[in-house]
């Protein structure tokens, strides 16, 4: 195709990393999901069968999505869900590494039952108070240092208890363009997902690099915490949750207020971080993404062109300028961060390199 033919028809891939680590969570990343209906009834006082009840919270947000759930907290109390969540945070290799509190899963697990009954009444009696996460720094593989927020081994449970009620719900809701901390997704989704619409076919030339920078710790909790409840309606979830936001980081002795930010070694905190960004993939599918084939010529004629957008929980994604045959080289392009008061998306990207040589079709 000659450059002036490509000039008429580009298009554009628009990839977003919006996390720069590997291990935000412990937890697994599969929820079973099937088509059943959501019972109201309580559960309390028979053995909850969780993947049941997970795929009928699933079933329940994806049929109706404007319901806001309730009377989820008593789920978290419960003895077999708080075991298993205790079974999977003890299955991931991050169990031996302790949390401020210099308990590892080992120590816990000596007297596990007793432990699990005082973790279930506090959270009961709603006296649960998650204690601060354990600062660290790790390596970049470019260089510099990342933190590393590293909770107890108790709060690691509680979260993961949480996580296996909300995901079910919020996976209902995410975007097919979202492919980071996901169930049955991964990073070669994205790569294949790439490499398939940047074919001679799919008119798509320029590849579009967007990194969020510190996007874990400038999430603005209010914002979150609105986005949370609008299919949340339980106020004790919420302000657990909002506990959690708030619960501190300690760097050796000394105590630092998280007023904004989500910390990374979180178990919830890559779901909540897609929660946050759902906003995002929103606005893309909105504004570029549903448009007909009569709206997508139109903006060829103008010279506007036309993208796909595709998101992943982590710089791997960018990746794909290795798989890609044509352009060999990427566009990068590194963001304009606002206050915190501004949607997530409103961000606006800076040009910082072109491709193949080429001004990019902007």
């Amino acid at each position: 195709m000659s450059q002036a033919t490509r000039t008429e028809s580009v298009g554009v891939v628009i990839v977003v990393g919006g996390w720069e680590s590997q291990p935000h969570g412990e937890g697994p990343q599969f929820v079973g999901i099937s088509k059943v209906q959501y019972p109201n009834a309580n559960t309390e006082e028979s053995p909850v069968n969780v993947g049941e009840l997970q795929r009928k919270l699933s079933l329940w947000a994806e049929t109706d999505k404007g319901h806001r759930f309730y009377d989820l907290y008593h789920l978290l109390s419960d003895k077999d869900w708080l075991r298993l969540a205790h079974d999977y945070v003890a299955q991931n290799a991050g169990s031996v590494t302790a949390g401020c509190d210099g308990i590892t899963m080992k120590i816990f697990d000596q007297d596990l039952e007793n432990n699990l009954q005082f973790l279930a009444e506090d959270i009961k009696s709603e006296t649960f108070k998650p204690y601060p996460a354990r600062r660290v720094y790790i390596p970049k593989a470019k260089g510099g240092v990342r933190p590393l927020g590293i909770p107890s081994i108790r709060d690691r449970i509680v979260q993961e208890a949480l996580r296996m009620i909300l995901e079910p719900i919020y996976e209902a809701d995410f975007s097919r363009y979202s492919f980071g901390f996901r169930p049955d997704r991964s990073t070669m989704d994205a790569l294949n997902f790439i490499r398939l619409m940047t074919r001679e076919r799919g008119k798509f030339f320029w590849v579009v690099e967007g990194d969020i920078s510190s996007y874990f710790d400038t999430i603005y909790h209010k914002r979150l915490l609105k986005l949370v409840a609008r299919r949340i309606k339980d106020e004790k979830i919420l302000q657990l949750l909002k506990k959690f936001l708030r619960s501190g980081v300690m760097e050796g002795k000394l105590f630092k207020d998280t007023e904004q930010g989500t910390p990374q070694g979180g178990i919830v905190s890559p779901l909540l971080a897609n929660i946050y960004l759902h906003e995002l993939d929103m606005y893309m599918e909105k504004r570029y993404l549903s448009l007909s084939q009569s709206e997508k010529n139109k903006r060829r004629r103008w010279k506007l062109g036309n993208c796909i957008y595709v998101r992943y929980a982590d710089d791997g994604a960018p990746r794909a300028r290795r798989w890609l045959k044509e352009p060999s080289e990427c566009l990068t392009v590194q963001p304009m961060r606002g206050g915190p008061s501004e949607p997530a998306c409103r961000s606006r990207f800076q040009t910082t390199s072109g491709c193949c040589g080429q001004k990019p079709w902007w």
